[in-house]
């Protein structure tokens, strides 16, 4: 009797130890599922997106002032970034997928660049900024060609978004003065300059993965904006000074 009740009792333990891992498994599923609804989108389903990574290859970029590459973290923040369009319904055309330009010289590779975008409803190219004059220089600063007002609306719309997801910046989006991608691509386009490499404090922040979704996380909400039409509460705020850079120049 006694080694009966022995056994019963430890079936019952693994009964319960059962449904203690399904619950587990259950709820992990769910929070996977409830991760994909939060980035499922309506208005963003077929849309093709075309992503940027700005340089790469023989091009790093500018390096921070810790060493890092331009190029490296563009292209990590462009993965992200496309996971979660992938997520919401867009088709997504990346540049690159790897540390590899599109030509063998620079103006090739930007005009390649430019024919991949005559594909894609919408173009996005990730950069990061520096400024040899002053190490304090930060934030985010998001760049369209002035004519293109679908092309500012999306500036506006992922400026805003910095503003609220990183709290790095005042600024507001502002018309390029020569971008030769800008100038020659007719989708809404914009140029992205996701911080600063020369302030030690944003190199080290651009490198961080979770930093890195954030980053991803607020170019796909205002994605999601600008497809939803929703008028953008864009908000008044003092303008920094523009930091011009050597970034997207048009190739010689």
């Amino acid at each position: 009797m006694h080694i009966f009740h022995l056994k019963l009792s430890h079936s019952r333990s693994f009964i319960l130890l059962l449904l203690l891992l399904g619950l587990l498994f259950l709820s992990l599923i769910w929070q996977d599922v409830q991760e994909s609804l939060d980035t499922m989108s309506p208005a963003l389903f077929g849309q093709v997106i075309l992503i940027d990574a700005g340089h790469g290859g023989y091009d790093p970029g500018v390096l921070g002032v810790d060493g890092s590459r331009e190029a490296d973290i563009n292209l990590a923040i462009a993965k992200k970034l496309e996971e979660y369009c992938l997520q919401g319904g867009m088709t997504v055309l990346m540049s690159r997928n790897q540390d590899a330009a599109m030509a063998s010289s620079k103006s090739e590779d930007m005009k390649s660049r430019v024919r991949l975008a005559e594909s894609a409803d919408i173009f996005i190219s990730l950069h990061c900024n520096s400024y040899l004059g002053s190490s304090e220089q930060r934030g985010a600063q998001v760049f369209y060609q002035r004519g293109n007002e679908a092309g500012k609306l999306l500036a506006e719309g992922v400026q805003l978004r910095f503003r609220q997801e990183l709290a790095n910046t005042e600024r507001a989006a502002l018309a390029h003065p020569d971008s030769y991608l800008l100038k020659n691509i007719e989708a809404p386009a914009v140029i992205a300059e996701m911080g600063f490499l020369s302030n030690r404090e944003e190199a080290e922040l651009l490198q961080n993965e979770a930093y890195q979704w954030k980053i991803a996380w607020a170019i796909y909400q205002a994605l999601n904006d600008f497809f939803s039409m929703e008028e953008l509460p864009v908000e008044e705020l003092p303008t920094a000074a523009p930091v011009q850079t050597e970034e997207d120049q048009s190739p010689q």
